[in-house]
């Protein structure tokens, strides 16, 4: 990953530092600390604000698909494993890429889509056992790979994503 993907994957206010060694006064340190910490207090809680709404569209989606032919056409119910799988997996995108829209398919897996316009979709299916199915159309880039979810986002996944926030 580049060093531009990985400042994309871990965003956060970009501060400047103070200088010690310039004659900062200690009252100007004591007021630049704080102004530091209203600067990442406000960061910490607009990215809690994504979190938060990717929870409660899981938590409303298992809720519609949780009886068995949810769909009407014999559909299974939401699985609770892929469930758990997948608010691990929402965890670990990056919080600019927003909250997606979050559906259950007719296997019980989850689907969370990210669509930007017809030529810039971010699909991901993640199954009871972590794997994840994923596709991207980034213009005329494709981007398609099944691989199973261990501690992060498979690279190529990252890299999708974060181009469609690119393109915004």
């Amino acid at each position: 990953m580049t060093a531009r993907a990985a400042s994309m994957v871990l965003p956060g206010p970009r501060l400047p530092q103070l200088s010690t060694d310039r004659g900062a006064s200690p009252e100007s340190r004591v007021v630049w600390m704080a102004v530091l910490s209203v600067e990442r207090s406000a960061w910490d809680t607009e990215q809690s604000h994504v979190r938060r709404q990717r929870d409660l569209a899981l938590a409303e989606a298992f809720h519609e698909c949780s009886e068995p032919d949810w769909d009407g056409y014999g559909a299974e119910p939401a699985n609770e494993l892929s469930m758990k799988w997948t608010k691990r997996v929402l965890s670990t995108f990056p919080d600019c890429l927003g909250v997606p829209d979050i559906v259950f398919e007719p296997d019980g897996d989850a689907g969370l889509e990210w669509w930007r316009g017809p030529d810039r979709v971010l699909s991901v299916s993640v199954g009871r056992n972590g794997e994840l199915r994923y596709a991207a159309r980034l213009n005329a880039t494709m981007v398609i790979g099944t691989e199973v979810f261990a501690d992060g986002l498979p690279r190529r996944l990252v890299e999708a994503a974060l181009e469609l926030v690119e393109q915004g």
